[in-house]
């Protein structure tokens, strides 16, 4: 005891904190009685003591991002149970520990934010005013582990309500029903614990007895609105009683006429969620209505989908009764909502039966531009937009089919013909020329500005190319191959995300037997995306529909030797080459699977090889992977690897344990540097790197940490989508990941090793895209 009391006062630093943040309390509208000082005792200075300690203990662990509740308040709670053991172990009677809390909660808190601001540099004017409000709204039984009253002896009441809710929390609902009956024997009139009890009815799924409980809690308490809400929700659900739930959420919301969500639930049970036939335009308004009082209330919590959903239903209801505009109108409120295909179909469908059919073709074009979410499969997709395409085919593209047999199109076509055969000799301006006089003559034949565009990459003009491509989609959406040749150029220029896109349009629009290239694209796509079981899942659908194709079993290859699966990728080159040794795709893979294997010069006589059959990407690759090095690029690819200390650093590493490997790459490298061997000496830093990294060098175990340089953080920022985006990421992180995933995610960021951070952050951001 004398320990504690005899620490140094810290009654002066808190008066001069309070000053401080006066004035930002009041503009926050907080009331300032509560940040007033109590008697100076000894816990209460213990206490504050270890506020300090703990909070600069956390800090200097790197656990700090930025001030907030969702982190601070565990953090309070586990600061005010881990004191509250302390004193009882000094002494402290249990009661009187727990006792105190309270009177020393908002200053203990006030406390935690003022350190935590200081260590992380924010001013006054950082603190989110309506965030702080918030927080002073929090009291110390908010903030309490109820679990510590699992092993309680409840001598009351009150404790027996505490351990019932500590049981009901850890799913002990039958000995959470004990409790509760024990309470409620002490005191039968309190409403509130019927309720509790009803709820651990319910989640055993003895609905009956949770009626039973909610009844008796209105019979004592007719304002209670959660006994109200609760079996409002038990008649609709379990007995589809739905006027008895409207009753019971009639009565609620006249109580308590500001409660969101009980207006959601009331459009909840005007709607039924079964079929059209089951309600009517005036249960669907009334559903309109509750749910936009609700995000009038809170917009953020009231149910937009529901929203939606209601107009959705009550735009159909309206069709069937041939009300058409009524049924646009409820379309129009759907869809500025959230887009969907299904309702730009419904309502191209119903403009189209008033004979609005311009707006109708373009809500049909339009389903083929919703991207599709990451999780559709390729069915699905092709469900959703196949009734678009038939009203298109219908409806829309008549005049420009028609024009196939017109003298007008006969004239047009023989000039592309002209510019196909300009092409295939390799003369691509006069392609071009041939293309552009077909377009003049005929400026709906989407084919001339599908093959112009194709001759435009060829010739290297990427934009014109992708301006055809968009062209040609636009007057005849449901055509394979311009959303095929979108995605085989986009590959070309790494644009992955498009490449995705456009794939799944062709995959969508076209038949089996058309769909090996698509799929290829895909799962190139993905794979250098690091997506790669779904690259690989997308080049066995390919070899399902074109079995023994070499081009897809050299993609397979392609995808293991990514994923440094060296071995596997190579019995797979194997079988391609045995395929068909001359094919232009294949022997363009080889060369890359060669390279990232680590054998240049095989890698580079393929390139050469198919550079001399006539693969332009062979020239390519060649170009870019292949050269004299300059210092910039020797610069570069040294700073790619960490700079000149962590690549010393690996040196020294191989040294130690490598030391035959580390005399045959000290050798080779200096050759290789003198002699101004790009390919040789990229391919020699690499091969150190994944050496170094297989063996996991950087470890914290191995006692050779480093510090990433700028240039990585940069890159690894970036590659979240800037500093910001990493920053929301990692918080992402903090809060969805278990402890030893943190623990490991922690432990690779310390070890300095880029590659293995990289691979960590995309992980992240799959798993969060997917959450």
């Amino acid at each position: 005891m004398s320990t504690i009391q005899n620490q140094a006062d810290p009654k002066q630093a808190l008066i001069e904190w309070c000053e401080k943040y006066t004035s930002i309390l009041k503009t926050a509208d907080v009331d300032l009685d509560r940040v007033k000082l109590v008697e100076d005792n000894w816990d209460t200075r213990f206490l504050f003591i270890a506020t300090h300690v703990y909070i600069m203990r956390i800090s200097k662990d790197g656990n700090f991002d930025k001030v907030s509740p969702r982190f601070c308040l565990p953090l309070y709670a586990n600061l005010v149970l881990n004191t509250r053991d302390i004193l009882i172990k000094l002494g402290v009677e249990k009661d009187k520990a727990l006792s105190f809390v309270p009177n020393l909660h908002v200053r203990l808190y006030d406390y935690l934010i003022y350190i935590v601001g200081a260590l992380n540099g924010y001013q006054d004017s950082d603190l989110d005013q309506e965030l702080m409000a918030s927080w002073y709204s929090t009291t110390a039984e908010d903030l309490v582990d109820h679990e510590i009253y699992l092993d309680s002896d409840p001598q009351n009441l009150d404790q027996f309500i505490k351990r019932g809710n500590a049981r009901r929390a850890s799913e002990d609902y039958k000995g959470a029903i004990e409790d509760y009956s024990k309470a409620i024997e002490l005191n039968p009139a309190d409403s509130t614990i019927y309720v509790y009890r009803g709820i651990s009815h319910e989640l055993l799924e003895d609905y009956g007895s949770a009626n039973k409980d909610y009844t008796l809690a209105i019979s004592y308490d007719p304002t209670n609105t959660h006994a109200l809400r609760f079996r409002a929700f038990n008649k609709l659900t379990m007995n589809d009683d739905k006027e008895g739930a409207l009753e019971d959420y009639n009565k609620a919301i006249y109580i308590d006429p500001n409660d969101y969500e009980l207006y959601n639930r009331r459009a909840v049970a005007h709607m039924p969620s079964r079929g059209i036939d089951d309600c009517s335009v005036l249960d669907c308004s009334n559903a309109i209505n509750d749910f936009l009082k609700a995000i009038e209330l809170e917009p953020e919590k009231g149910s937009s989908l529901g929203l939606l959903s209601a107009y959705e239903r009550r735009a159909d209801l309206f069709l069937k009764d041939n009300r058409i505009i009524e049924a646009i109108d409820d379309y129009d409120n759907a869809i500025q909502i959230c887009v969907s295909k299904r309702l730009l179909t419904k309502r191209g469908n119903a403009k189209q039966s008033i004979g609005e059919l311009n707006a109708a073709c373009q809500d049909w074009r339009n389903v083929l531009k919703v991207e599709p979410s990451k999780h559709e499969s390729d069915e699905k997709i092709k469900e959703d937009i196949q009734p678009a395409i038939d009203s298109l085919n219908k409806y829309c593209l008549a005049d420009i089919l028609s024009l196939e047999s017109s003298e007008q199109r006969e004239i047009a076509n023989d000039l592309k013909i002209c510019g196909d055969q300009k092409a295939d000799s390799g003369d691509l301006q006069g392609a071009i020329v041939e293309y552009t006089k077909s377009i003049d003559i005929d400026p709906l034949f989407w084919r001339a500005y599908n093959n112009r565009g194709n001759t435009f990459a060829r010739a290297g003009d990427l934009d014109a190319a992708y301006a055809d491509f968009s062209k040609s989609i636009e007057i005849c959406p449901v055509t394979y191959y311009s959303y095929h040749n979108m995605a085989k150029w986009k590959l070309q220029a790494d644009e992955y995300v498009d490449v995705i896109k456009y794939s799944n349009m062709a995959i969508a629009i076209e038949p089996n037997p058309f769909l090996g290239e698509a799929y290829s694209f895909r799962a190139l796509a993905k794979s250098y995306t690091e997506d790669f079981k779904g690259g690989e899942c997308d080049i066995r659908r390919a070899l399902k529909i074109c079995p023994d194709d070499p081009r897809y079993v050299a993609m397979i290859s392609l995808i293991k030797s990514l994923q440094h699966e060296f071995e596997s990728a190579r019995s797979y080159l194997l079988q391609a080459l045995e395929l068909d040794p001359l094919d232009i795709t294949v022997v363009r893979i080889a060369g890359l699977v060669e390279w990232n294997e680590g054998n240049a010069e095989v890698g580079r006589s393929y390139w050469e090889k198919g550079l001399a059959m006539g693969d332009q990407r062979c020239d390519h690759l060649l170009n870019r992977y292949v050269g004299t090095m300059s210092d910039e690029d020797l610069n570069s690819m040294i700073d790619d690897i960490g700079g000149n200390d962590n690549l010393q650093t690996m040196i020294d590493w191989a040294e130690k344990n490598q030391k035959d490997t580390h005399d045959d790459f000290v050798q080779q490298f200096s050759e290789a540097v003198d002699g101004r061997d790009l390919e040789r000496t990229r391919n020699l830093l690499r091969q150190l790197q994944v050496m170094c990294d297989e063996a996991d060098w950087r470890s914290p175990e191995s006692g050779e940490e480093r510090q990433l340089t700028s240039r990585e953080t940069s890159q690894l920022m970036d590659l979240a989508g800037g500093e910001h985006d990493y920053n929301a990421l990692i918080k992402w992180a903090s809060i969805h990941l278990s402890k030893d995933e943190i623990n490991n995610f922690d432990r690779i960021i310390d070890s300095g090793n880029y590659s293995r951070i990289k691979i960590e952050i995309l992980n992240l951001l799959r798993m969060k895209n997917d959450c």
